[in-house]
This record gives structure tokens, C-alpha cells and sequence, in this order.
């Protein structure tokens, strides 16, 4: 074998160790990923349990007070941004609703975790169809910091009105 030929055989080697590093960069990323997707579903699911707890009318006195803060509307994942003509929106910072609960209005998860806190943010999204309708849809939006951007999980609950159902279903 030739020095020319061991360089060759040499680089071909560097060439396919940097693709399989690259290739355990890509899938740790994707791991991690994965893992704060299935928190962040976790979470969404206990607020949804709150949600459900409360009842439809504790639910509305919830969006008694939407928040205009660009910083909070940024968390709603686009929700914000339907078309006034079709639906009226409404963002509420739940982490700052469960830092400050009142006896009218308690923490919708109490027990939520301070490591959670730390690496989610949690808004409601109401969003009201302007045609009448029976149903309204509550979406929980969690979301978290990865890499340069935002990532965004939401989680759709219906909120019947049980007056106009016919079958008294709230949640």
C-alpha cells in the first residue's frame, strides 16, 4: 500500500466517523425532543383534569380577563392570530393565574411541578366561533425553549353549552 493510497483510506475513515457522530448528535437531539413532548403532554393533561374538575362555568370565569401582553400572545403557538371574522380568542397566562390564586379563583394544578415550571409556560386559549354555536373549544398550549426556537404542544377540549346539546354534556 502506497502512502497516496493509506491518506486516501485515511480520509474515507475521518469521513464516515464524522457521519456517525453526527448521526448520535442528531438522535440525541431527537431524544430530548421527544422527552419534553411527552412531558409537556403530561402537563397538558393535568391542566386538562383542572379544566374538567372545574366545570364549564368556573371555566368561562377563567377568561373573565384575556391577556393583550404581546409576551403571553406569543405563547398561544399562532392561536391568537385567528381571523377576528370567524372566532374570538382569548389568551390567559395560566402560569400566572396558579402564582397568584384567590379563593374565588384557585390554582387549577396545585400540585405542578417547580422543575416543570422552569422549563414550560402554560397559556389558555378560548376560542369562541362567532356563528352560534353550541360548542366553544379550550385549548391548553404548552410550551418550551429548543435550541433558538419555541415549541408549542396544544391540547383541544370542548366546552359544550348543555342548554343547546340536548344531551347536558359540559366537557
Amino acid at each position: 500500500m502506497s502512502l497516496v493510497e493509506a491518506l486516501a483510506a485515511s480520509a474515507i475513515l475521518l469521513v464516515g466517523l464524522a457521519g456517525v457522530l453526527q448521526g448520535v448528535i442528531t438522535a440525541s437531539h431527537q431524544n430530548a425532543l421527544a422527552g419534553r413532548m411527552a412531558r409537556a403532554g403530561s402537563v397538558a393533561q393535568q391542566v386538562r383534569a383542572g379544566l374538567e374538575v372545574l366545570g364549564r362555568a368556573r371555566v368561562n370565569a377563567l377568561f373573565d380577563t384575556c391577556s393583550s401582553a404581546p409576551d403571553v400572545l406569543a405563547l398561544a403557538g399562532g392561536l391568537e392570530a385567528l381571523p377576528a371574522a370567524e372566532a374570538a380568542v382569548c389568551v390567559v397566562d395560566l402560569d400566572a393565574h396558579d402564582d397568584a390564586p384567590t379563593a374565588a379563583s384557585p390554582a387549577l394544578v396545585p400540585g405542578y411541578l417547580a422543575e416543570n415550571r422552569q422549563v414550560f409556560r402554560r397559556v389558555l386559549v378560548r376560542i369562541r366561533p362567532v356563528a352560534a354555536a353550541s360548542t366553544e373549544q379550550v385549548a391548553v398550549v404548552v410550551s418550551w425553549r429548543s435550541l433558538a426556537q419555541r415549541q408549542f404542544l396544544p391540547l383541544f377540549i370542548g366546552l359544550y353549552d348543555p342548554a343547546l346539546n340536548g344531551a347536558l354534556v359540559e366537557i
